[in-house]
């Protein structure tokens, strides 16, 4: 047998040899990798999976029972409309009208009603006056630097409508309320002595507020946007 022959065999014969070794490390080193891959793969898809169901359930509406009376409650939907009245001032004559009628129904007391210049229509009259105990226990009255805020109207909500989910991260509850302000009994009592300048708005005001889910329940964030008139 020629030389190159006898050394080709054996070659052939040791490769063959080595072969069951190859394999055994294949299986081996590749086996676990391979098995670890898919389990990774399988991971995610199941992640993918559950992640959309997190989300809708974060999306879920707040109840609107819950809603509504959250926002009744809130601060920023009961507040009042006042006309203002001044310890001592020089009041124009549509005011200083209001000021008598408002003596006149037993909330202030005038202490001094002058009248600048009897011989100058529209003339300022100078009054000094203060509330009565009836003036003072009324609700919603407030306290100023100089005098009194008398409250006339107060907010009360007509509806509130969902207007959908802001954008992520927040993912905050808007909802559309539309309220109006309502006369109180002493608004009533001098609707016809206002001046259209003290009178509070009339009609249908929407404004938009957001909530979110805290840990105690739902929670109003921020305040309302500016409120815009809305056909009746």
């Amino acid at each position: 047998m020629p030389l190159d022959s006898a050394e080709n065999s054996r070659k052939l014969l040791q490769r063959r040899s080595e072969l069951p070794n190859s394999i055994v490390l294949y299986r081996r080193f590749c086996g676990p990798a391979v098995f670890l891959g898919l389990m990774l793969l399988f991971s995610g898809c199941n992640r993918s999976t559950q992640q959309p169901t997190a989300e809708n359930a974060s999306a879920t509406e707040p109840e609107s029972a819950s809603v509504e009376s959250l926002l009744r409650s809130s601060a920023d939907y009961q507040k009042w409309f006042h006309f203002y009245v001044r310890h001592t001032s020089y009041v124009y004559p549509g005011d200083a009208t209001v000021y008598r009628e408002l003596r006149r129904l037993g909330y202030i007391n005038i202490e001094a009603d002058n009248i600048e210049n009897r011989q100058l229509p529209g003339s300022r009259s100078f009054m000094i006056v203060n509330p009565t105990d009836r003036g003072s226990a009324l609700p919603g009255l407030e306290k100023t630097q100089d005098g009194w805020g008398v409250p006339i109207a107060q907010q009360q909500i007509v509806s509130i409508t969902p207007a959908g989910q802001g954008p992520p991260p927040d993912r905050l509850y808007r909802y559309n309320v539309v309220y109006k302000w309502e006369p109180t009994q002493l608004g009533s009592e001098i609707e016809m002595e206002l001046p259209a300048k003290s009178k509070p708005p009339s009609g249908l005001i929407q404004s938009q507020s957001s909530i979110r889910r805290g840990t105690s329940g739902l929670v109003v964030i921020g305040h309302p946007t500016r409120g815009v008139p809305v056909a009746e």
